[in-house]
């Protein structure tokens, strides 16, 4: 039975920005190889480690949402635990009532944002140089505030 899934695991970040691409690639082609639908994809980057793990204090985050049946978790808990790489992994069930909510929210700051319309490059340095000359007229006026 197809279930939704969310997996973070971290990577030594003490590998260059090749080999931990290289890793990535690895897994994104695991789950396209076992037909398991990647949902959302995140680096969320060098972090520091809240312990250190093998005498590491930092690690490369990653994070992904995908879909897939039960067998497919065992076997990707399994790449985890073989790659000497991958300083920890979790992988969790996504409950439908979780899901949900997320779309819910998603749906409701998208309806929040306000269509902005975009100003030309010279009418958007124009208004900053304005704010900006405002900011230094009003500090000039602190300024002799404060010398009296």
């Amino acid at each position: 039975m197809i279930k939704t899934y969310e997996t973070t695991f971290i990577i030594d970040a003490h590998l260059s920005t090749d080999e931990t691409e290289a890793i990535i690639s690895k897994y994104l082609k695991f789950f396209e190889k076992n037909n398991a639908r990647v949902i959302r994809v995140d680096r969320w980057g060098k972090r520091r480690l809240a312990y250190e793990i093998a005498r590491k204090q930092y690690g490369f985050y990653f994070y992904i949402q995908y879909e897939a049946d039960g067998a497919f978790n065992k076997e990707l808990e399994r790449q985890y635990s073989l790659d000497e790489r991958v300083l920890r992994h979790l992988t969790i069930f996504l409950p439908k009532k979780w899901l949900e909510a997320e779309l819910a929210k998603q749906r409701e700051s998208a309806a929040e944002q306000p269509a902005v319309e975009e100003a030309e490059p010279s009418e958007r340095t124009a208004a900053k140089h304005k704010a900006g000359s405002r900011k230094k007229e009003g500090s000039e006026a602190n300024a002799e505030f404060d010398a009296s």
